[in-house]
């Protein structure tokens, strides 16, 4: 029997790739500003772009291009 976690990870790579990254992000984020004091609206701003930037790199680290006509090397 398959663990859940693993079939999701399975399903969805993308998804789960997105939280990771945005959980070690944030935890980063957090650990470095405990010096600096920020505010909570500023620590909370922190992490949601920490979270839209996390779901970027995913976006752009699985995207694959489409193949046009022209590349593929078939003539019309």
């Amino acid at each position: 029997m398959i663990p859940i976690w693993r079939r999701f990870v399975a399903r969805h790579p993308g998804v789960s790739a997105w939280a990771l990254l945005s959980v070690a992000m944030v935890a980063v984020i957090v650990i470095t500003s405990l010096g600096a004091r920020p505010g909570a609206l500023q620590l909370l701003f922190l992490a949601l772009v920490g979270v839209l930037l996390s779901g970027t790199t995913v976006l752009l680290l699985r995207w694959e291009p489409e193949e046009s006509d022209e590349e593929s090397g078939s003539a019309a």
